[in-house]
């Protein structure tokens, strides 16, 4: 078990795919390493109620060949102002994930954020780029409680520089 978490963790860290993997790692690290994501720009435009008594306004999705980001807006602010969960002492009380309609499952951490305890506005990035055969995006906020689900198309998302 000992070398599995190492396996895991090494993956985690360094962004890389590791084989032999147990699901849902092996779900989670088989897109990383890759550079074939889809290159555009979507707007969303969606928001989630509440997580964890966190709203969240989803406002655009940027994907590269090496990962993508999700443009986003956090009220109270405090999910945005940290930075890798995990990492900390104190956790953010929002932790990052999508998956799509091939089996990927996503984890994304913050790139940064500015704004107040009120309000953030920043960005979440993936350690993985978007399958360019996923048709579909689910983002998934998720607390120690709740979870939103918001899902976008990706229709067209290769065609936009």
């Amino acid at each position: 078990m000992v070398t599995e978490i190492r396996k895991i963790a090494g993956a985690i860290t360094g962004g890389v795919s590791v084989p032999n993997l147990p699901e849902p790692w092996a779900s989670l690290t088989r897109r990383f390493s890759k550079s074939d994501g889809p290159t555009g720009k979507l707007a969303i435009g969606a928001a989630v109620n509440s997580v964890e008594g966190y709203s969240v306004r989803f406002d655009s999705l940027v994907s590269e060949p090496t990962s993508f980001s999700i443009s986003l807006a956090v009220s109270p602010g405090a999910p945005l102002l940290r930075h890798f969960p995990g990492f900390e002492l104190e956790r953010s009380p929002i932790d990052w994930w999508a998956e799509d309609d091939r089996m990927n499952v996503y984890v994304a951490f913050t790139g940064g954020g500015g704004g107040s305890p009120e309000l953030a506005e920043g960005e979440v990035h993936s350690l993985a780029p978007l399958d360019p055969k996923a048709t579909e995006l689910r983002l998934l906020p998720t607390g120690a409680h709740e979870r939103g689900v918001v899902t976008i198309s990706l229709a067209g998302l290769g065609d936009t520089p």
